[in-house]
């Protein structure tokens, strides 16, 4: 099956001499990898991610964490690999592949605690990381919870509770 390219994120980027650029990230599932298109008017700017590095696997979501580093959701390894805004290199997993028991991450949020969230599509799980080190804290919600199922995405509302999008039912 074919799956699109889903997620869109706008970034800042210092680009030198105090300058900054916004550009939007998105990633390509398809082709492992993360993209970068202009906000202004949509051109490709090129890569921000290539194929695979920091074993960048069937990319869902996409977050920025308080340091600006670009985190992905890497589904195919069960990890969130961790990149430099600036340059894209890696730099390794933030979140260690099945960390916690993740499988399959899809959806990444930063909540009102300042943890990062991150929905695991095949264990019906959020579990929650420390968003400094990316170390497992405990899982939030469980499939007993409510039957959460293929959960898929995940936010915050403004009233501080935690939504998520159950794919299955």
């Amino acid at each position: 099956m074919r799956h699109a390219s889903h997620i869109l994120l706008t970034l800042a980027v210092a680009i030198g001499s105090g300058s900054v650029r916004a550009e939007w990230l998105v990633d390509s599932y398809n082709d492992n990898r993360v993209l970068r298109y202009n906000t202004t008017n949509g051109q490709y700017i090129g890569e921000l991610a290539s194929s695979g590095s920091g074993g960048l696997s069937l990319p869902h979501d996409i977050v920025i964490d308080a340091n600006g580093h670009v985190l992905v959701a890497s589904a195919g390894n069960d990890a969130v690999p961790q990149y430099s805004a600036l340059n894209g290199s890696s730099m390794g997993n933030f979140v260690s592949g099945g960390s916690g028991g993740l499988d399959y991450p899809v959806g990444m949020a930063y909540g009102p605690d300042g943890n990062l969230y991150v929905a695991g599509q095949l264990s019906d799980t959020v579990q929650r990381y420390n968003p400094t080190s990316g170390a497992y804290l405990d899982t939030f919600v469980t499939n007993m919870s409510g039957g959460l199922d293929g959960p898929s995405d995940l936010t915050f509302g403004p009233d501080g509770n935690l939504y998520v999008v159950g794919r299955y039912s």
